[in-house]
């Protein structure tokens, strides 16, 4: 142990000539190796360093893919091999009598169940949400050509203001101006 701790040492060439004799021929040939043998470059190229894009973007990447594919795979992998195997296809049989049955329940996979029962529209659905939206549109096109009618014939007739002018003068007081009006056409004969 005492001898491969003092060829480790930093010196390997002073300590195996001061520890053996000179007249060992393989000992001699091996302090001749150690003595010439500097560092050595494989490969005969310069000591230079390599300037090359950082591939840590690249590896990031792949660990937050890897992670949240993973994150999904698994658990969707175990709900689909649960339901095959604990719970399993649909089978068809008798309805009975006074029952009707949802349209979520014609489907024979069980995911395809559940999926069409809480995600996806039945066509009496979206039927009604279509005709409900068709009612409001339509009522929203009465109550504009009501409003543009209103409109025409307040102008027509000038009897009450507008809805953009100001709000001071009230009612009985534009009848009686209209009556006015109406009284000094008829005298004055001017339109």
């Amino acid at each position: 142990m005492t001898v491969m701790s003092l060829i480790s040492a930093s010196r390997p060439t002073y300590i195996l000539n001061n520890l053996v004799r000179r007249d060992n021929s393989q000992l001699q040939q091996i302090i001749r190796t150690l003595r010439t043998s500097g560092t050595k470059f494989g490969g005969g190229h310069d000591r230079t360093l390599q300037i090359l894009p950082s591939r840590y973007q690249w590896h990031k990447f792949k660990d937050l893919f890897h992670f949240y594919f993973f994150l999904g795979v698994i658990p969707l992998t175990a709900v689909v091999v649960y339901a095959n195997i604990f719970i399993g296809p649909a089978t068809l049989c008798e309805i009975p009598e006074g029952y009707e049955p949802e349209d979520h329940e014609y489907f024979r996979h069980p995911i395809t169940r559940y999926l069409v029962k809480n995600y996806i529209t039945t066509m009496q659905e979206s039927y009604e949400r279509n005709m409900h939206y068709l009612v409001h549109m339509e009522q929203k096109r009465r109550m504009r050509l009501l409003a543009t009618r209103v409109e025409a014939l307040m102008r027509e007739r000038g009897d009450y203001p507008n809805y953009y002018t100001t709000r001071t003068i009230h009612g009985k007081y534009a009848r009686a101006m209209q009556i006015e009006r109406d009284y000094i056409q008829s005298t004055t004969g001017e339109e």
